[in-house]
């Protein structure tokens, strides 16, 4: 009799009280499959003020939570920034089903634009404009030499979004989310530039969701866009 308990951890990490805390509703999922919630607060998690932003501290539970106290061990892991919660019952089931087989990672294709180039293009124009969401967190950041660590030849026709995601706990995955880490604090914050050449270089199996993640049933947004914000 296999008696295998396949473990699944949602991690998200709101800190610095930029969101209001997620409201993750309880998920149905299929028997033999434990499913846990973790979210790194400024409590569980304390501010690293002389050193990191809280936007940057929260990369390391994105890069990290496969190596990290409150959530080592699992098979699964699935990402959901802390702007999103899933509320339908069946979120976890959906994005476990996205990772069987010999799948190491589902990754959204990103809507709005469809590679690194378009990419930092877009925060360029953004920043040459003054937009004060782009300035206010990006403003400084090493695009050039990001976009320099890309190297030649690598063949630009991809790029995620990454709100969420699921991946396998494997040693190869492991390795990529370890140099993610490198490129984003060596490089730049916005961390969907490197992902797509990492994935690539690290040989990973990869699920393209072509779901729009920005308008999709089983992520609800919890934080007010920017844009509506400035509207009221």
């Amino acid at each position: 009799m296999n008696n295998h308990v396949t473990k699944v951890v949602l991690v998200s990490a709101n800190l610095g009280g930029f969101d209001p805390p997620s409201q993750h509703c309880r998920q149905d999922l299929s028997e033999g499959v434990q499913f846990s919630v973790y979210t790194y607060t400024d409590a569980n998690f304390p501010p690293r003020v002389n050193s990191l932003t809280p936007r940057m501290q929260a990369r390391i539970p994105k890069c990290f939570a496969w190596d990290m106290a409150g959530t080592r061990g699992a098979d699964f892991y699935i990402w959901v920034d802390a702007s999103y919660a899933m509320q339908h019952p069946t979120s976890g089931s959906w994005f476990l089903s996205r990772c069987h087989g010999q799948t190491d990672m589902a990754l959204f294709l990103h809507p709005h634009r469809n590679t690194i180039a378009e990419e930092a293009a877009y925060i360029a124009e953004r920043l040459t404009q003054c937009d004060p969401y782009i300035t206010s967190r990006y403003s400084g950041e090493d695009l050039t030499g990001q976009l320099a660590a890309i190297p030649y030849g690598y063949l630009d026709t991809t790029l995620y979004a990454s709100t969420a995601f699921i991946y396998r706990n494997t040693t190869s995955v492991q390795a990529m989310l370890t140099e993610w880490w490198v490129h984003i604090s060596r490089f730049h914050s916005v961390d969907q530039l490197a992902l797509p050449y990492l994935v690539h270089k690290h040989g990973l199996n990869v699920l393209r969701l072509s779901e729009n993640i920005y308008r999709f049933p089983y992520l609800t947004r919890i934080r007010p866009s920017e844009r509506s914000k400035r509207a009221s």
